[in-house]
């Protein structure tokens, strides 16, 4: 059963119900939310499978825009409202009959029709309470209002279904709060926000629904282990002080990071006396000493915990290395705050840039054209992969190819996965995600047929020893497609198309906010993105052992923004 219908007009607002949808599913569950026309069978008579739909929901959400009341029949020039067989009356008319609670929600500063303006039906909609989701900032903490009311509604029904009764509600309770600036405010405390009001505890797990997951790549150096101890995952903590000096792999086993220790010898001995199979510790503590050539001596407090599966026994190790002492703290701490923050904008960038890129058909057209460049290759690695946009194009485009996505930042991995859940299960079974370093890739020489890299060599510093590294992976004669920006890219000229197109979409003021913050964020990048000319690139790629092929690469794409090369191993 999908607890939470969600009634709207493709012609009005499909734009930012799809977006409302998407934060609904990931608080209530993709099973729990239904949203599209789309979803009903082939075959099945449409109004007699809505209204089952609606029956069976626990609230209907009435997504109403500018054009949701307007929307006229081209066939009859007729209000669509005003046909018996409209997708949208037929919904909320049967939440209404039904005594099923109906939530009004406006977008784009939409109003509420009168009961005047509805058909006799629907008049009661006019009357319930409703809310107004607005466009960024305030967006999130407007879908969280509609999200704690709706777990309210399911909660007492719920409830009413334990007790042995239905309980019939409707939603005029609903009375929208003016939102907290999303940056504290100090009215006179000591400390930032002291006599600010938190967040309620109702309001807190909607609130932390999408917070517990990214925590891990915000704290101190910490790792994953499977049963055996090798390496799963680590954080850009771990990353930066630990992993990237020595060169570990995740597979490796932690053995080659203990071997590294000052105290290595004790650590060992330790280990076997500690970790003997079937009296394991569920959580361990030691110290450990590490001599790096950055910082000096560090000392670290280990703590090892266990990680249960559903049935209590052990999944995975969790490894946290709390930092008691460190030579050089000032160079220490200061590489710690700066992968940190490198980090979290390229999470923002996942969240924003990807939320209106797919809208942008010369992005689209972008990414077909650097996946048409892998020909028909069989085994391709998609390096840098982001949200797997490329990734996702190389595996529609060949239904044989089997495709490594190859991506270092969690949050543009969690974007991917939840748009693989999205598709068949045969192009999920011909994915496979891999967390790493572009520039330590853990696969064998010669292992691929092509390499794609869309807008990835600009952000790496070392890019020749990327190249290498691609160069090392692919096999002899196998082909590189990338994308890249070069020191004429234009990224106000950029912008300025994809403005245009979301304005031609009705689209700009539902994304106005991320097109704001992925711009910013590509100014603040401009160096990155300007400092290799044409003739760097070439010299770059050919001198790292690959021939380019298209003649034409030097001829900008991409709003001019980027160059395509396709290039093979020589």
């Amino acid at each position: 059963m999908s607890n939470v219908f969600v009634s709207y007009r493709r012609s009005d607002c499909q734009d930012i119900a799809q977006r409302i949808c998407d934060r609904l599913k990931f608080k209530f569950g993709e099973q729990n939310i239904f949203i599209d026309v789309d979803n009903i069978p082939y075959g099945e008579d449409f109004r007699e499978a809505l209204s089952k739909k609606v029956e069976s929901c626990q609230v209907l959400i009435a997504m109403i825009g500018t054009a949701w009341l307007t929307a006229l029949d081209p066939t009859t020039g007729q209000r669509r409202i005003d046909q018996a067989d409209d997708f949208v009356r037929i919904e909320i008319e049967t939440a209404l009959s039904r005594k099923i609670p109906v939530i009004p929600v406006k977008v784009h500063d939409a109003d509420i029709p009168t009961a005047q303006q509805l058909p006799e039906e629907l008049q009661e909609l006019a009357y319930r309470q409703g809310l107004e989701i607005r466009p960024d900032p305030q967006f999130t903490d407007d879908v969280n209002r509609l999200a704690k009311r709706v777990d309210e509604i399911i909660e007492k029904a719920e409830a009413a279904k334990v007790a042995g009764s239905l309980v019939e509600e409707d939603a005029t309770t609903i009375v929208p709060s003016t939102p907290q600036d999303t940056e504290p405010q100090n009215a006179g405390g000591d400390l930032p926000g002291e006599v600010d009001k938190p967040v309620q505890p109702e309001e807190r797990e909607p609130y932390l629904s999408g917070t517990r997951q990214p925590v891990l790549d915000l704290i101190a150096p910490t790792y994953l282990l499977d049963v055996s101890y090798h390496f799963m995952d680590w954080n850009p903590a771990f990353e930066t002080v630990i992993a990237k000096p020595l060169g570990l792999m995740r597979s490796q086993h932690a053995g080659k990071f203990i071997d590294s220790l000052q105290n290595a010898n004790d650590v060992r001995q330790r280990s076997k006396e500690r970790f003997k199979p079937g009296e394991l510790p569920l959580v361990d503590i030691e110290e450990l000493v590490f001599a790096s050539d950055e910082y000096g001596t560090i000392r670290f407090q280990k703590i090892a915990s266990q990680i249960p599966d559903v049935d209590g026994h052990l999944r995975a190790w969790c490894v946290t290395l709390n930092v008691l002492e460190v030579d050089q703290a000032e160079k220490f701490w200061g590489d710690i705050e700066h992968e940190l923050t490198r980090n979290i904008h390229w999470s923002r960038y996942a969240e924003t840039y990807d939320t209106i890129l797919t809208h942008f058909q010369e992005y689209n057209d972008l990414i077909r054209y650097v996946a048409s460049m892998a020909d028909h290759s069989p085994l391709v690695a998609d390096i840098g992969a982001g949200t797997g946009n490329c990734s996702l194009e190389l595996l529609r485009a060949s239904p044989d190819r089997e495709v490594y996505a190859v991506e270092s930042n969690e949050s543009m991995l969690e974007g991917f996965r939840r748009k693989l859940r999205k598709e068949s299960q045969d192009m999920q079974d011909r994915s496979i995600l891999i967390k790493g370093d572009a520039l330590r890739m853990d696969f064998d020489d010669s292992f691929f047929d092509a390499v794609t890299a869309v807008n990835v060599l600009y952000t790496i510093e070392d890019r020749p020893a990327l190249l290498r590294e691609i160069y090392r992976v692919l096999r002899p004669g196998g082909i590189l497609a990338l994308s890249t920006p070069y020191s004429e890219t234009d990224v106000d000229k950029l912008f300025k198309q994809l403005r245009k197109r979301l304005i031609e979409q009705n689209m700009y003021q539902a994304y106005e906010g991320a097109y704001r913050t992925a711009y910013d964020r590509n100014k603040a990048m401009l160096e990155l993105i300007q400092r290799d000319d044409l003739q760097t690139i070439e010299e770059q790629i050919e001198s790292c052992g690959f021939e380019i092929e298209n003649a034409d690469w030097t001829t900008p794409t991409y709003v001019d923004a980027v160059v395509v090369i396709k290039a093979r191993r020589h």
